[in-house]
């Protein structure tokens, strides 16, 4: 069959060299000369014939396109033409469309390429002698450009990084190689250029020199264990007319590459190098598409803004510990994250895309152990927080100019309201895109704590995940404030393990002495239960819970999700006439949010006192008696001057009369 095609060529070269001279070029090949089209209008090349499958090539201009064709299995190869005007992709048929639609400047017919790796080589050969052919019309076919876009069964969407590459090569008359051209219908790899080609564009072949025949062959960055996964189309028009090749501009915004900072080295249980020389040269380093300020001054064993860890500790003891984070590794358990030392006197704190200005979608954020362990216990420069403390991390996002695109402040603890109260103790998404485009980032952090040279509270954060996108959500209360009365109620809006809180922690049960509630220690409470905490007057940072608890069985404690005005049937925590009880709410008064409280029939009570329970190390709170006096109450804690018929209760004795 080669033979046969070469022997056929052979007749056309020696037919058309005496035109070659007198016109100087070869005839361009414009389609538009091919007859045997299937449609007059959204037509392809033949290929469902027995017929078909003896075509070898099909000719425009002074070109023989390599064509082939199996009909029996519905299949053709290397060249063929089509006049479709739609530019979708929808099912096979429609591997004959362009993602322009119809031909260059508005023509109908144009050029269709399948040069798939195993169907051998994919040639197109001159009818002249050998000559430079100037160049040609090239687009996506709507097949590649589907899969590009979106993907498909068989190929991946594009992303940073990708590539879909046409690669063009010159042969002389002796099959020798005269030079090879790379153009690429996608690149991904710059996401400052980042573009799919979606128009017609000029390929310029004169690189090649004098050439007899010109072979194409198709590559991407997308390959499996058969070759490559992207269809393997392009379309082209005016082979061998004249034109300008211009690189086609960016029309792909690309995510970015979130910085994981897994990629960075470091020893286990270890941090960003600041001992040596070396390090002193440091001015920055890059996790995915974004580039961390970072300095150090090794003699001095210090660092500032920007670095990196993989600690597992959460612990700070010493200034070592500096590294490490509040949760321990990584966010969602990865080894690596980022530590920024952001103290006002380093000078700006900045993060630098390494793209093109953008919306940076957000990150992840703790608190170091360092500046943790401040904010709950105080350090030997910084107070431990109290109400009305905050710590605050303000990030500015800047253009390419340096001017301001927006600006945005997230609390990394926040006890200005009791009801609300946090210091962060886990990961948490912060939200960027309020920024809008950005170049750069810049980070500053301020506290309540300040005194002559600045914030006292370590001006340190921890963060993962830089780019990343997320959900931001309003931290839980995790603050209890313990009063000089030793108690306070608390709703829980996580589960919460309060075995190193520093506090005890009871559910308020029912007793067996009426007027009285019985206090039933507790370890754990679930998300949205409220319980009541005994602990040395301070503040106190409740921790997440392993696993998920089951609510205490009997809690009469209710949750105040937002305030209640007390409507009669509620009693609250108070230090009353009694001493600390569950005090009836006179109607109008406002229970607080995230309080808890007691919504009994007291039939009058006055307050439900606590009863006696030596395991929970609390005394009783019932009135005392004088020696040899008997108090008298009803079922409803309400004291009787005398027994009545029915049930009395005497000494905390149920008597029937």
């Amino acid at each position: 069959m080669k033979k046969k095609f070469y022997s056929f060529l052979v007749m056309l070269l020696a037919s058309s060299t005496m035109s070659v001279f007198a016109d100087g070029a070869p005839a361009v090949a414009t389609f538009e000369d091919v007859t045997d089209i299937t449609e007059p209008v959204d037509g392809h090349m033949s290929f469902l014939n027995e017929d078909d499958d003896e075509r070898e090539f099909f000719v425009s201009g002074d070109y023989a396109f390599a064509s082939g064709c199996v009909h029996d299995w519905y299949y053709w190869y290397w060249f063929g033409y089509a006049n479709r005007t739609e530019t979708k992709f929808e099912s096979l048929d429609d591997q004959w469309n362009n993602v322009v639609g119809g031909g260059f400047d508005g023509s109908a017919t144009y050029g269709v390429a399948y040069a798939s790796d195993f169907n051998g080589p994919c040639y197109v050969t001159l009818l002249t002698e050998p000559a430079v052919v100037p160049g040609f019309y090239i687009t996506n076919s709507s097949y590649a450009y589907n899969s590009l876009t979106g993907g498909d069964p068989y190929a991946k969407k594009f992303d940073k990084g990708d590539w879909f590459k046409l690669t063009i090569t010159g042969y002389d008359a002796d099959d020798q190689v005269t030079a090879t051209k790379d153009y690429y219908l996608a690149d991904l790899r710059d996401s400052k250029t980042a573009y799919i080609i979606n128009d017609w564009r000029y390929v310029d072949l004169s690189c090649l020199g004098e050439v007899a025949k010109i072979g194409f062959a198709m590559s991407s960055s997308d390959i499996g264990d058969w070759g490559m996964n992207t269809p393997a189309y392009f379309c082209f028009d005016n082979f061998g007319a004249e034109g300008t090749e211009v690189l086609p501009e960016k029309n792909v915004v690309l995510s970015l590459e979130v910085a994981t900072f897994e990629e960075l080295e470091i020893g286990e249980e270890g941090h960003m190098s600041v001992s040596t020389e070396d390090d002193d040269e440091r001015t920055e380093f890059v996790s995915g598409d974004f580039e961390f300020a970072s300095g150090c001054m090794h003699d001095w064993d210090y660092w500032y803004w920007f670095g990196y860890a993989n600690r597992t500790e959460n612990t700070f003891e010493s200034l070592d510990d500096q590294w490490n984070n509040v949760v321990g590794g990584g966010y969602n358990g990865s080894a690596n994250y980022g530590v920024a030392f952001a103290a006002e006197f380093n000078g700006p704190c900045y993060v630098t895309l390494l793209s093109e200005p953008a919306v940076v979608p957000g990150f992840y954020i703790t608190n170091s152990s360092y500046a943790y362990n401040s904010l709950t216990g105080g350090d030997a420069f910084a107070k431990k927080f109290e109400k009305g403390d905050w710590f605050k991390l303000t990030i500015t996002g800047y253009d390419a100019d340096g001017v301001v695109t927006g600006t945005k402040d997230y609390y990394l603890a926040d006890l200005r309201d009791e009801a609300t109260a946090f210091i962060i103790n886990d990961w948490r998404y912060v939200d960027l895109s309020c920024l809008g485009e950005v170049a750069k980032i810049g980070f500053e952090l301020s506290s309540t704590d300040t005194g002559d040279w600045g914030m006292n509270t370590p001006a340190y954060f921890c963060f993962d995940n830089f780019g990343a996108k997320g959900t931001e959500v309003l931290p839980e209360k995790n603050v209890v404030f313990v009063s000089s009365t030793g108690y306070a109620t608390y709703v829980a809006e996580k589960d919460v393990d309060f075995s190193e809180t520093g506090v005890e922690a009871f559910a308020v049960t029912k007793s067996a002495v009426a007027g009285q509630v019985h206090l039933t220690p507790i370890t754990e409470a679930c998300a949205g239960e409220a319980v009541l905490v005994k602990a040395d007057e301070g503040t106190y940072v409740m921790s997440a819970a392993a696993t998920t608890p089951a609510p205490a069985e009997g809690n009469l404690l209710k949750p105040a999700v937002a305030d209640i005005v007390a409507d009669g049937s509620q009693y609250i925590l108070a230090d009353g006439e009694k001493g600390v009880a569950f005090y009836y709410a006179i109607p109008g008064t406002t229970i607080a949010a995230g309080k808890g409280y007691l919504n009994i029939d007291g039939a009058g009570v006055k307050a439900f006192l606590f009863d006696i329970d030596d395991a929970t190390g609390i005394n009783s709170l019932t009135p005392t008696l004088s020696e040899g006096e008997e108090a008298i109450y009803n079922l409803a804690g309400q004291r009787l001057q005398k027994m009545q018929r029915g049930i009395n209760i005497i000494n905390n004795k149920k008597i029937l009369k």
